[in-house]
């Protein structure tokens, strides 16, 4: 199936659903992909589903079950605007948040942050070993001090 023929398809639909439980990925693109047809999604209140928007989707506690997705189905039925609202705004969110350069970007700043962390890294690791080696890892009194002045030394607070 090409892109375009599942938005087509997601097009014609009024409302999707992303009722995963257990949840095993970080993120659902096919949850995305429904939310940028502007289509409303119903999604349970769990996991990354829970960081999506409350106003773009809508949300169903996973220990509701059947009667919880039948009151969302019939809310978003029962009232027509409200659903093309929710489907106007999951495609706004999708489309302001969730592009590839705004991937890549966050990408890049994982990468940066964790590259800061090593020299912080490196030094735990220094000091636990001397400390290890002089036998005062064990002793939490010297070990605070230590940690104390490398956070001072260090600006980490």
């Amino acid at each position: 199936m090409t892109d375009r023929l599942l938005q087509d398809i997601l097009t014609r639909a009024d409302i999707a659903a992303a009722l995963r439980d257990p949840v095993l990925e970080g993120q659902s693109a096919s949850a995305l992909t429904q939310m940028l047809s502007g289509t409303p999604v119903l999604v349970y209140n769990h996991a990354h589903y829970a960081e999506l928007p409350d106003a773009a989707t809508v949300k169903i506690e996973p220990g509701t079950g059947v009667h919880g997705i039948r009151a969302a189905l019939r809310g978003l039925v029962d009232d027509p605007a409200e659903r093309a609202r929710r489907g106007e705004r999951a495609r706004d969110y999708v489309v302001t948040s969730r592009s590839g350069a705004m991937y890549a970007n966050a990408l890049i700043t994982a990468g940066q942050r964790a590259l800061a962390t090593k020299p912080v890294a490196r030094l735990s690791a220094d000091v636990g070993a001397r400390l290890r080696r002089l036998g005062l890892a064990e002793r939490p009194v010297v070990v605070d001090a230590v940690t104390d002045l490398a956070f001072e030394l260090f600006d980490l607070a």
